[in-house]
């Protein structure tokens, strides 16, 4: 088990550059960012707002994976020695079957442990899962060294390369997607041919396709 106090969880402990503001936690007047003190989030599991902690690291799919854990348990376990995850993880397609040619994760290396350790500068609450927090994670190896491979610490090494030279990256994205009557199961079944869009035409930036 690999043991950590949780102030080693602070971002800067496994490779997040301390000199890096996350501009999310820039409260702005009476617009304060919806970030939580780990005090916060005991007063709240004792007042039964809170029941679950979602611990969460990025995958190379740019998708979240991890473990929800009992809000308690997390209190008491995983915020001092984080949560243990498969590293098969980091060597999956997006349908998650392992991929060969790994160095780290394979089948003729093994499929060893990871340990997601609890960046608490990221913990927050959730609204679309009621009584849920959310804590983003860096990976490390049991020995507690980071997961180079990982996406947050390739983004961090990125932004120290940056600061040293005196520059700052700032980024925005744009979520454009199609939606489909088809469910999951079956557009999988069907290999994802032939399903059923919500809408039989264009409907970007139509007001009246999207308010139906």
């Amino acid at each position: 088990m690999h043991s950590t106090s949780a102030s080693s969880h602070q971002r800067g402990a496994v490779g997040i550059p301390t000199g890096y503001t996350d501009p999310q936690r820039v409260s702005t007047g009476s617009n304060p960012a919806p970030f939580l003190t780990v005090e916060e989030l005991r007063d709240l599991v004792d007042t039964g707002e809170i029941d679950t902690v979602v611990v969460a690291a990025t995958d190379i799919q740019g998708r979240l994976q991890g473990k929800r854990l009992g809000a308690r348990f997390f209190l008491e376990d995983a915020l001092d020695h984080g949560t243990e995850g498969c590293n098969y993880l980091l060597a999956v397609d997006v349908d998650m079957n392992t991929v060969d040619g790994y160095e780290m994760s394979s089948w003729e290396t093994g499929y060893g442990d990871i340990v997601f350790a609890p960046d608490l500068t990221t913990l927050r609450r959730i609204p679309w899962q009621p009584g849920t927090a959310l804590v983003t994670a860096d990976l490390t190896w049991t020995d507690g060294t980071p997961v180079v491979a990982s996406p947050r610490q390739i983004l961090a090494r990125q932004i120290e390369r940056l600061k040293e030279r005196g520059l700052a990256a700032y980024a925005g994205t744009e979520l454009e997607f199609i939606a489909f009557d088809t469910s999951y199961e079956d557009a999988q079944r069907a290999d994802y041919r032939d399903v059923v869009p919500a809408n039989l035409y264009n409907v970007d930036y139509s007001l009246l396709g999207t308010s139906r």
